[in-house]
C-alpha cells in the first residue's frame, strides 16, 4: 500500500484514539455534581418552606407546622377553608426541592 492509501486509515486511527481517550478521561476531569440529600438538607428544605408559608399574604397569618419525615415535607395546622389548605400546599410543592407533601392540615 501507498502512503497515500494509509492516509484515510492513519485518520481514522488517530480519531478513535482521541475518542477513546476522552471518554476515558471524562469522568475523572468531570465528576457529578455533589448535592447533599442528608437530614441537613431536608431540614434547610423545611426551613425554607416555613419561611415561603409566612411570607405569604394569605397563609401568613396562620400557625402552620412544617416537618420532615422520611424526606416528605408534611404540613400541620388548622385552616380556614379548603383554598387556603390548596394554596398552603402548593405553596409547599412549588418550594424548589420539594418532591412530596403530606397534607395534615385540617379545616376548622
Amino acid at each position: 500500500m501507498t502512503t497515500n492509501t494509509l492516509m484515510p486509515v492513519r485518520v481514522v486511527v488517530s480519531a478513535l484514539l482521541v475518542s477513546a481517550a476522552c471518554g476515558c478521561l471524562a469522568p475523572i476531569g468531570f465528576p457529578p455534581p455533589y448535592v447533599p440529600s442528608g437530614p441537613s438538607n431536608m431540614l434547610a428544605l423545611a426551613d425554607e418552606v416555613r419561611a415561603r408559608l409566612a411570607s405569604d399574604d394569605i397563609t401568613g397569618s396562620l400557625l402552620l407546622g412544617v416537618s420532615v419525615e422520611n424526606g416528605v415535607i408534611v404540613l400541620r395546622g388548622a385552616v380556614p377553608d379548603q383554598i387556603t389548605r390548596a394554596r398552603a400546599v402548593g405553596i409547599a410543592l412549588s418550594t424548589p426541592g420539594v418532591a412530596q407533601v403530606e397534607d395534615r392540615l385540617t379545616v376548622w
